[in-house]
């Protein structure tokens, strides 16, 4: 499913819109989304993990700039193309835009309304609900219930290089947001409260933030105080405020921002009404909203601002979820190495508050070199991590080269080529006859990033091919004549077909001449990233060529009836191959046999969902 959202500002405005398509990203993880946004907030959205594309609008290049951004969108076809701003420009991007669905509100100014072809529900006239309530009902387009999330999840960026040597980061970090878009919004005793919130524990630590550089008159100390207003780039803002115990801001962007990251918060209000536009998700125990009865921030008194930081930085008990847990990823630059460490970390990311990292893998000489000096060059600008993830063999001596200097606990998805005793927990596949020992924990298959599907119907079904690799071969003729024996024994099951980057390039052509009326054949370079993952969303039945375990364990954990198409093996038995032996014999998958009078394969109603289950263990291990 293809989603355009149309939001081009301000931060604020995206945080609320974010907080919808969070949720709508969760519920539909299959779904592509993509955003068009202002090039000066296109930071915050490119970190976003639930959008997928962005399309940046140059509003000061004028109307060539618009035209050609149009001209990238249109290069897409979208099932839905959602207005969150209603405004005549955002219409005109609407109506231009290739969308089955043009999605809007009734009530949308500048004539906005005249672009859309599908209408949400809009709230009664006068009713004083939140921003936030006034999107969600774009959710119920897909059948959910106008619900927000209550998180934002971001790829955090690292800000380790924002904090000087001097300045001591023990105790509670205190960020300050002295401005706000609108003058009337802006509090001016920022300087005041810094010097008494100095005054009122000798652990608090003073960080002023912001766009805009505003000097602090140099009269505080440089072990507790750190001007960083005009330094912090917009994409550094969510890993900033996660390292906070406290924010207080006027009403602004990193206002919405801190709220949407659960980080405790006093919100000072004046002019505007914080009913509709105060911190969402509403929290009465982590935020304190300070708003002036006569409209004037200046009414609002130092003294009444201190004891709200205190009371809300008191309210996460000690030793409770208010940190993240930060996790540092190991890349290796294969796709199915990254897909299992991905998994994990979602996993781990539908239970606690995760802030997670990515790292190249380096040369095994560079990690040696690293290991004898104990330090981490890659790390130094990243927070400690909490656990170090990682598949493939060329991370290992990078993972420990991490732990070594940097702490934490290493992860590793597979059997090692070195003693398993050097890592601290790993989770091997059953066909790699793990060693039994407390910290190695045997899995069903590899991870991957498929979740439990829930829509899946029975006249749908998908044929994943893979292709020859260092224990099978192929057969193009075979396989072409399984896939057409399938599909021709039930006109009323539509196939879809794709293949892998190991498919050969006869295959790849045969395929492209089949003209079945109920066969879609979908070559691996047209598809795009979750395409797979979106199909097996839909499909009750999947096929897969028996030598791609991987492909076979996500159609296993989708939840749908799984066969295998036979491919020949030209080795000795091995471990891919006793895995598949045992899902056989497990009676977990159907084996193709020729003249069936149907191809429909039953789900076995076993629920297959190993990313989690390993989340489980190592946040009990953790006491998380």
């Amino acid at each position: 499913m293809q989603i355009l959202v149309i939001k081009p500002s301000s931060v604020g405005d995206i945080i609320h819109a974010l907080l919808v398509v969070e949720r709508l990203k969760l519920e539909r993880p299959d779904a592509t989304i993509s955003w068009i946004v202002r090039e000066e907030f296109a930071p915050l959205i490119e970190a976003a993990e639930a959008v997928d594309r962005v399309f940046l609008f140059r509003r000061h290049a004028g109307f060539s700039g618009f035209v050609e951004m149009m001209r990238e969108v249109r290069q897409h076809t979208f099932d839905y193309v959602l207005d969150m701003q209603g405004l005549g420009r955002s219409a005109c991007m609407t109506f231009v835009a290739k969308g089955h669905k043009r999605v809007g509100r009734r009530d949308a100014r500048e004539f906005s309304f005249l672009a859309y072809n599908h209408f949400i529900r809009t709230p009664q006239r006068g009713a004083r609900l939140h921003a936030v309530e006034f999107l969600a009902p774009y959710l119920e387009c897909f059948g959910m219930d106008a619900q927000s999330a209550d998180r934002i999840r971001f790829k955090f960026a690292p800000t380790g290089h924002l904090f000087p040597d001097a300045f001591s980061q023990e105790g509670d970090l205190i960020a300050l947001f002295p401005e706000s878009r609108r003058v009337e919004k802006n509090w001016n005793g920022f300087p005041e409260l810094t010097k008494q919130l100095l005054e009122e524990s000798s652990s608090n630590r003073i960080v002023w933030c912001g766009h805009q550089a505003i000097e602090d008159g140099g009269s505080f100390s440089s072990d507790r105080f750190l001007n960083l207003t005009g330094k912090t780039h917009l994409n550094e803002l969510p890993s900033l405020l996660e390292r906070m115990s406290c924010v207080v801001s006027n009403d602004s962007g990193p206002m919405h921002l801190a709220a949407a990251l659960g980080v405790p918060l006093v919100a000072l209000f004046g002019p505007t009404d914080p009913e509709r536009f105060g911190p969402y998700p509403r929290d009465e125990a982590r935020q304190r909203v300070l708003s002036s009865p006569d409209g004037l921030l200046a009414s609002i008194d130092v003294a009444a601002v201190v004891p709200a930081v205190k009371a809300v930085i008191e309210s996460v008990p000690a030793g409770t979820g208010k940190k993240a847990l930060v996790v540092w990823r190991m890349l290796d630059g294969k796709s199915g190495h990254e897909a299992q460490t991905l998994g994990l970390v979602n996993a781990l990311r539908n239970k606690v508050v995760v802030q997670s990292y990515e790292l190249e893998r380096i040369s095994r000489a560079k990690a040696l070199y690293y290991n004898l000096i104990n330090r981490f060059g890659p790390g130094r600008n990243m927070p400690p991590p909490d656990l170090i993830i990682g598949a493939g063999h060329g991370t290992h001596l990078t993972m420990l080269a991490a732990k070594r200097a940097c702490g934490g606990q290493t992860v590793l998805l597979m059997q090692p080529s070195l003693s398993v005793s050097k890592f601290d927990y790993c989770f091997i596949p059953e066909h790699d006859t793990p060693q039994q020992l407390p910290h190695v924990f045997p899995t069903t298959g590899v991870l991957n990033t498929v979740q439990r599907a829930t829509g899946q119907s029975s006249k749908k079904a998908l044929i994943l091919l893979g292709g020859p690799s260092s224990h099978y071969g192929w057969d193009t003729a075979a396989t072409i004549a399984s896939v057409l024996e399938m599909v021709r024994a039930d006109a009323t099951m539509q196939w879809t077909l794709t293949t892998s980057r190991r498919t050969p390039k006869e295959t790849d052509q045969a395929l492209q001449e089949l003209n079945e009326p109920n066969l879609e054949v979908v070559p691996f370079a047209e598809t795009q990233q979750g395409w797979v993952n979106a199909r097996l969303d839909e499909c009750a039945t999947v096929w897969v060529t028996e030598e791609s375990v991987s492909m076979v364990f996500e159609a296993l954990t989708s939840g749908a009836g799984v066969g295998l198409l036979p491919v020949p093996l030209i080795s000795k038995k091995n471990r891919v191959s006793a895995g598949i032996d045992q899902l056989k014999s497990d009676q977990r998958v159907q084996v193709f046999i020729s003249g069936a009078a149907s191809y429909r394969v039953e789900s076995q109603g076993i629920e297959l969902a190993e990313a989690d289950r390993c989340a489980d263990i190592l946040l009990e291990a953790l006491k998380l």
